[in-house]
């Protein structure tokens, strides 16, 4: 049996154990409180610094110009042809590890696009809208992301079209460039790529395990 095919039922089982515990659906539909269930953090507090790039954006970064209804950009999937069909396969991934009812789960073809479009793993953003705001149940406007801790123009991002473009923008920064995968989950959380507090660690280590699943 062809080996892609055996790791995506790989993935999906394990999709479908995880949501089938009622700790990850109570969590993914909202009836939870901060902290983690099955493993699984969520929701979790930013315990950044007061050190330059304390807010894990590069310095000047803000709105990106990117239209509210979404174009601009943000590039569209491509009908009909074989790339459109891989990234429409990637977004079925972050729709079901988001789960029934996620506000992204609309978006999930642009944010594949748009990080397919500035060089950087689609994994991550989509991993980062489950530990940031239970996959879009908790986010600040369109910012599911934490962007700025939501303080100010973070806070008040018309759309997730918006919300997207700015999360890619600020991944493919200098900030984060050349950083290994954890190192980005440690700079995001806490500006320190070293991930020096427990925190900082626990939201490395489970980003990168839904990552993982988002394989």
């Amino acid at each position: 049996m062809d080996q892609d095919l055996i790791r995506l039922g790989g993935a999906l089982l394990a999709i479908s154990i995880a949501f089938s515990t009622p700790g990850i659906a109570n969590y993914m539909e909202g009836t939870h409180d901060t902290g983690t269930v099955d493993g699984w953090s969520y929701a979790l507090d930013h315990d950044r610094g007061s050190g330059e790039g304390d807010t894990g954006l590069p310095a000047g970064a803000g709105t990106p110009e990117v239209e509210a209804s979404g174009n601009g950009s943000i590039p569209a999937v491509a009908s009909g042809s074989a790339v459109a069909y891989l990234e429409l396969d990637r977004a079925a991934r972050a729709r079901e590890v988001w789960g029934k009812g996620s506000p992204l789960a609309p978006f999930a073809e642009r944010l594949v696009t748009a990080s397919d479009a500035a060089g950087i793993d689609w994994r991550i953003p989509a991993a980062m809208a489950v530990l940031e705001s239970s996959a879009g149940r908790q986010a600040c406007g369109g910012n599911a992301w934490g962007l700025g801790a939501c303080k100010g123009e973070y806070g008040q991002y018309e759309s997730f079209d918006i919300g997207i473009a700015a999360v890619v923008k600020t991944l493919a920064s200098q900030l984060y460039s050349g950083l290994t995968v954890r190192e980005v989950f440690c700079r995001w959380v806490h500006g320190d790529k070293s991930c020096p507090t427990t925190h900082s660690q626990e939201y490395a280590a489970q980003g990168m395990k839904i990552m993982e699943v988002l394989r």
